[in-house]
């Protein structure tokens, strides 16, 4: 089960999900629960409502998408291991093709959204490693211009209106695929730190960029200490929702004492100060009602 999270209204996200059949769902899910008055930070279980559609796909061959939500907070923009790139309107269910890419992204793809276009950055993802994860890092600087990291190559950013690309440093951005800068909490960028997968707020202004906030509750631990839990998949997503608040999704598996397997997503309500401490942190594990 992969997901993809993206901001449709402050109240509400944009889920997809691929099943066991490698189909891909499309859900539109209530999370204004996570910040009612009153909620704890406990962990609650609840169904996932239905699948509002469904992103069509070739049947006779394997292929992955990779998704991000457009500026609207409607369109799904996702990006296929075929080169093939589809657009999904979460209003209507109508889907249509979008641009065919010039080449396979076999390792997963950062979908980066920027004005009317769309940037497909290849992910070399192999394996998930806490103390020595892979792949590249990608972060928005500013409107017209995105960083990406490669182990070992330092980072480089690329100016949209100049197409032109730029080595920053030797450095490598500290986060774990996609960040974003919230211009509303200083300008700093938030994203999910590299080696522990929790949410952490940088600031990239300074060079290298040095990490000032870090909140650790923020990654699910409670699997890693299950003796039911089997993984985690390795890709958080997370979105601001305004007002200092944020949501991150974390999609996984467990096995019940039947050997019964059960895929899940859990998301985290994040609320923060004024003064950036954590104000609130909230825990849903919402399970698709799909075999």
């Amino acid at each position: 089960m992969a997901a993809a999270v993206g901001q449709r209204q402050r109240k509400r996200v944009v889920v997809v999900i691929k099943d066991r059949r490698d189909d891909y769902f499309v859900y539109n899910v209530g999370i204004s629960h996570l910040f009612q008055p009153g909620a704890g930070s406990g962990m609650e279980t609840r169904r996932l409502p239905r699948p509002v559609g469904q992103i069509d796909k070739p049947l006779a061959h394997p292929e992955a998408f990779d998704f991000a939500i457009a500026a609207d907070g409607a369109t799904l923009v996702g990006v296929s291991s075929l080169r093939r790139t589809v657009l999904y309107d979460t209003r209507s269910g109508a889907e249509s093709a979008g641009p065919e890419l010039g080449y396979r992204k076999c390792g997963g793809t950062h979908v980066t959204l920027l004005g009317p276009r769309f940037y497909a950055l290849e992910s070399c993802v192999t394996c998930y490693e806490q103390a020595n994860p892979a792949g590249e890092d990608c972060a928005l600087f500013r409107p017209s211009c995105f960083g990406v990291s490669a182990r070992d190559r330092g980072t480089y950013t690329f100016d949209t209106v100049s197409r032109a690309w730029r080595k920053e440093g030797d450095w490598e951005l500290p986060f774990h695929h996609r960040a974003l800068v919230v211009p509303d909490l200083d300008n700093l960028c938030f994203g999910l730190c590299t080696k522990n997968r929790h949410l952490v707020a940088v600031d990239i202004r300074k060079s290298p960029p040095r990490v000032l906030y870090r909140w650790e509750e923020t990654f699910p631990h409670w699997l890693r200490r299950s003796n039911k839990a089997c993984a985690l998949m390795p890709e958080g997503s997370l979105v601001y929702l305004g007002d200092g608040k944020f949501c991150i999704a974390w999609s996984g598996f467990m096995d019940d004492v039947h050997g019964h397997r059960e895929h899940f997503i859990q998301f985290i309500g994040v609320e923060l100060g004024k003064r950036m401490q954590l104000a609130k942190l909230m825990k849903v594990l919402k399970v698709p009602g799909m075999n």
